[in-house]
């Protein structure tokens, strides 16, 4: 499943359930009577088990990682911090210039987040 256009925001999978599964499937295969309710036959069966299968685990994914965007919140300015602290007081020239480039990476990162959070909502 792709990300939205609207949001940007992937999106959970509808195909657990077998009466949305058969309208998709009657408007792909063109026959009505996948939403009559017929019953299904032991191709369609097996193409329904292995979407339905598929959808869960993308769907457990979704739950699984829907909630990690809001960890970058926490762990950016802590790493903007300590970059900025180790850049500021190395006294060796690689690691002070190897913190600067984090500090970059970071303020770059920092900006991007709140773009995001403000213009994709």
């Amino acid at each position: 499943m792709l990300p939205n256009r609207e949001g940007g925001r992937l999106r959970y999978s509808p195909f657990e359930r077998e009466e949305i599964w058969r309208i998709a499937s009657s408007i792909e295969t063109e026959d009505p009577s996948l939403k009559e309710g017929k019953l299904l036959t032991s191709e369609e069966r097996s193409i329904f088990e292995k979407d339905k299968e598929h959808a869960r685990r993308w769907n457990k994914v979704m739950e699984w990682t829907g909630g990690m965007g809001v960890l970058q919140y926490l762990l950016l300015p802590v790493a903007l911090f300590w970059s900025a602290l180790l850049a500021s007081r190395s006294t060796v020239k690689v690691e002070r210039a190897v913190a600067w480039v984090c500090v970059f990476t970071n303020v770059i990162s920092f900006i991007s987040l709140g773009y995001r959070g403000y213009f994709n909502d």
